[in-house]
């Protein structure tokens, strides 16, 4: 019995789907399934990898790969600041991996003095980690 490579196989990481099933097609291999899985440095849509192949031996022309697809960043639960003083939400929010911003006016004010009665995204909304949450702050005087 003897079997043809297809050579080495395209990279198509970083590509869209359909453009890896373009590239692929040239090379003579077809795209089977899709599967998702998230990514730090990927946006959604683009093609991570082609999946090893479960016998672990080479392509040949006419096989269908299998596409690992970028879900995007993993997502993670935006904190509860409501209520916490100024210092306590940044505490809070830096420890879950999340940026702040609020009006640099309350810098001045001592943190006892302060509490969040505000915030976007909501608590409990799922974001990457990296995203800003905005902070409205009032007095508590």
């Amino acid at each position: 019995t003897l079997s043809v490579s297809v050579g080495p196989v395209p990279d198509v990481s970083g590509q869209s789907v359909d453009s890896a099933t373009a590239i692929l097609a040239d090379s003579g291999l077809s795209v089977g399934d899709t599967f998702e899985e998230t990514s730090e440095s990927l946006e959604a849509g683009l093609v991570i990898a082609i999946a090893d192949r479960e016998d672990g031996n080479s392509w040949r022309p006419g096989d269908a790969v299998t596409l690992i697809v970028s879900s995007g960043p993993p997502l993670f639960p935006v904190p509860d600041v409501i209520g916490l003083t100024r210092d306590q939400a940044k505490a809070a929010l830096t420890e879950a991996g999340f940026e702040f911003e609020y009006n640099a006016f309350w810098d001045v004010v001592i943190d006892q003095a302060t509490v969040v009665d505000g915030q976007d995204p909501a608590a409990g909304t799922e974001r990457p980690k990296g995203t800003t949450v905005s902070m409205t702050i009032s007095g508590s005087f």
